[in-house]
């Protein structure tokens, strides 16, 4: 899937971990997130610059997309 200006793609790593990847090619930022479990890992990228690790369990995030879908 493409979008103007950013990079859609379902991903595997080699040890066998599958996590979606969005990049902004624009701005060459880097978005993945990956499920472990019951939690949910995203990491970010900007410019190669900083990295961030942020970890919460997938309820959560489930919690967060359905309050956006309900708005």
């Amino acid at each position: 899937m493409r979008h103007i200006g950013f990079q859609y793609e379902k991903k595997e790593r080699k040890n066998g971990t599958r996590y979606i990847s969005i990049r902004d090619v624009n701005e060459n930022k880097l978005l993945e997130i990956e499920q472990r479990g019951e939690d949910v890992v995203i990491y970010t990228n900007s410019r190669n610059e900083s990295a961030t690790t942020f970890v919460l369990p997938k309820e959560m995030l489930d919690r967060v997309f359905g309050d956006l879908s309900s708005q």
